[in-house]
């Protein structure tokens, strides 16, 4: 089974936009890793996140679903067809710093299915045009295991144990099922359907200060 080239190209694929864009538009960081590390998980680590009461569903629920929960925010793109990249950005401020959220939908169909989300910590706040403050009412935010920007590393070790792959201040879990009777297989041709999901984290002082949690699902 081959990721780069299909789900996991997109992740991978730099966001770089010019001057001009980045006055209207915060764009995802870009992912860490220029490849896939080997899966040692068996279940995604990371398979939807909370935004206070709304519960978004890796794979499953749209960019259009959570903007109409919200009442905020605008779509954003990168790319073209099968390469394009989606997002929903939303900001938390908080005392001298400021979370950035993306919601993430990749590749290519209307529906934009998000599967995926990132965030940071940011000491520089961003407009209300570009990255809209997200509505108490859909704060805290969390992921379903729990973890969030300033999480020990602690809890994150005792949760998933050795990662998959640690670089630098990064630590980075991945998992590999396989989709058994998905009929998305035939629709796209292929004899068997593989969830990749991934969760990488970036500590400092012991916690969490940027983080992405995905589900790909890939041939």
């Amino acid at each position: 089974m081959s990721l780069l080239g299909s789900a996991w190209f997109l992740l991978l694929s730099p966001l770089n936009f010019s001057g001009a864009d980045l006055s209207q538009q915060i764009p995802p960081p870009r992912f860490p890793l220029s490849e896939a590390p080997p899966a040692t998980l068996n279940s995604a680590p990371a398979s939807s996140v909370a935004l206070g009461d709304l519960v978004i569903v890796f794979d499953e629920t749209t960019l259009a679903e959570a903007q109409k929960q919200i009442k905020l925010g605008r779509i954003d793109n990168r790319g073209d067809a099968s390469e394009s990249s989606f997002w929903l950005c939303y900001s938390i401020s908080g005392s001298g710093s400021q979370e950035q959220i993306w919601l993430l939908s990749h590749g290519g169909g209307d529906d934009h299915v998000i599967d995926g989300v990132a965030a940071r910590i940011s000491s520089t706040p961003v407009t209300a045009n570009s990255c809209p403050e997200l509505p108490a009412a859909f704060q805290p935010v969390r992921l379903n295991n729990k973890i969030w920007l300033r999480s020990p590393a602690t809890e994150i070790r005792k949760q998933f144990g050795k990662p998959s792959l640690q670089r630098g201040a990064w630590l980075h879990y991945e998992s590999e099922r396989e989709l058994l009777n998905d009929p998305r297989a035939k629709d796209w041709g292929a004899d068997k359907l593989y969830e990749i999901g991934e969760l990488s984290v970036r500590i400092r002082a012991g916690k969490v200060i940027e983080l992405w949690a995905t589900v790909l699902v890939s041939d």
